[in-house]
């Protein structure tokens, strides 16, 4: 299997797994009981189902990203911390276009498998 047609096939997983979590949260008893507590949103079914979770594991100290540890939180909130971060909001190949390969050291490609078409050559090249 391509790393194209890999993409496709986990970004219909999620698909499946996200419309599973949707489906349980609206026939839930805080959407659908006689006090209802959460409406029937993506954004409640996600923090209902994947957030709180997280927050009330007595393990989620060991479940974050290294980014919210307190020592990456005092490292990121001090001054000048950010001054080299730069965030782009068009397509990967515009971005590209315009930088220099001395000037990036890291790339987050985020959503990327919505924005791509899974036919095109795009997510390829």
């Amino acid at each position: 299997m391509d790393q194209l047609a890999a993409g496709h096939a986990i970004e219909t997983k999620v698909r499946e797994r996200s419309a599973d979590i949707e489906s349980d949260h609206a026939e839930s008893e805080a959407v659908s009981g006689p006090n209802p507590t959460s409406r029937n949103t993506r954004s409640h079914a996600v923090w209902r189902y994947m957030v709180i979770p997280l927050i009330q594991s007595p393990s989620r100290r060991m479940c974050h990203p290294d980014y919210l540890s307190e020592e990456a939180y005092a490292k990121l909130s001090s001054p000048g911390a950010l001054d080299g971060l730069r965030i782009h909001t068009e397509e990967v190949d515009e971005v590209f276009s315009h930088i220099t390969p001395d000037t990036l050291t890291v790339a987050v490609v985020m959503d990327s498998m919505d924005w791509f078409d899974p036919s095109g050559t795009a997510a390829a090249s």
